[in-house]
């Protein structure tokens, strides 16, 4: 019998609870801009390019710090959009997945994929990332059986389509993407991603919120 859960965690360091003037916007939940859209968003949209769609959904949506004052002015905003996020559900290859993503004292973050032949951990490269899964670099930890050790391991090369001389972490993935538009547009594939691919997470949010709300799992009408 085969089995596979995927767990997924990032601690990001605001436990300070102040913010910026620039970034005041992000406390409004209204604004469409916070931790489920972008934070939890960017880590959704890689685990359901890699394992597929959600049949079913539940989540804790939580603001903890409710108060935050304004670096600059000292202003008090309230804030209405989450800050710890607790999403689990089953995708429909049947495997489990789990996230949790909050703000704490000290950044961490782990991405795990245990299966019933081994497990591969997906971790930050630098010990003073910026926290944004889309820029930062990793590094990928596997083994296989019972007892191994971990080990690094190394990216095939079929997987570098852009010139490796860019060193630029985001230049590079945008690299990345251009060369598949590129090949799509020539060969008349559907390999790159589109909107299609927003509007799924898009609904997959308002899911989530649905599940939130009502403290129950959600099982989804379609797939997103």
């Amino acid at each position: 019998m085969q089995y596979m859960s995927i767990t997924l965690f990032l601690y990001i360091p605001h436990r300070s609870a102040t913010i910026d003037q620039d970034h005041v916007y992000l406390l409004d939940e209204n604004n469409g801009a916070n931790n489920l859209t972008i934070t939890t968003g960017h880590l959704l949209d890689v685990m359901m390019y890699l394992f597929g769609s959600f049949i079913d959904i539940s989540a804790t949506l939580r603001t903890d710090s409710k108060i935050v004052p304004v670096i600059e002015t000292g202003k008090k905003i309230i804030a209405t959009s989450p800050d710890h996020l607790v999403i689990t559900g089953t995708l429909e290859n049947g495997a489990l997945f789990s996230t949790h993503v909050r703000n704490t004292f000290n950044s961490n973050f782990s991405f795990e994929i245990n299966g019933s032949k081994g497990d591969l951990v997906l971790t930050f490269q630098s010990v003073s990332p910026s926290k944004m899964f889309q820029i930062d670099p990793f590094i990928i930890l596997g083994s296989q059986g019972k007892g191994n050790v971990l080990k690094q391991l190394s990216v095939p090369s079929e997987y570098y389509l852009a010139p490796k001389n860019i060193e630029s972490i985001p230049a590079y993935n945008i690299a990345q993407l251009y060369t598949i538009i590129y090949q799509d547009l020539k060969d008349n594939t559907h390999v790159a991603l589109s909107f299609h691919t927003a509007i799924n997470i898009h609904q997959l949010f308002d899911e989530i919120r649905l599940a939130a709300n009502t403290k129950q799992t959600h099982t989804l009408s379609k797939k997103v």
